[in-house]
């Protein structure tokens, strides 16, 4: 009897049907593709405390133009060309790693 409903379980589990894979990702997202290519970037401050000697909002530094490295946990800006020529050959780690990181 036991050997019976255990064979029958079997055969039921046989034909369950694959479920949907689950879609945990946040809303407004994009595709990658659209970060691809060169874009321009242009630091701006927007907030600083009453007290900040040294910087005031509004203040802007120069554009700049930028590549997108995606990674698991962080998008980082890295710049998309030399700013002295020669001098970042192979990057700063992997040799995937091009131009110097302006923002992540």
């Amino acid at each position: 009897m036991r050997s019976m409903c255990f064979v029958v379980l079997v055969l039921l589990a046989g034909c369950a049907e694959e479920r949907a894979p689950i879609n945990r990702v946040q809303p407004n997202v994009i595709e990658k593709a659209q970060l691809d290519g060169e874009w321009y970037f242009m630091q701006t401050v927007i907030d600083t405390p009453y007290s900040a000697a040294f910087t005031s909002v509004g203040e802007q530094n120069y554009a700049d133009r930028i590549r997108w490295e995606i990674q698991e946990q962080f998008l980082i800006a890295r710049r998309s060309y030399e700013w002295i020529a020669g001098s970042e050959p192979e990057g700063i780690g992997r040799a995937t790693e091009q131009g110097a990181a302006v923002a992540m």
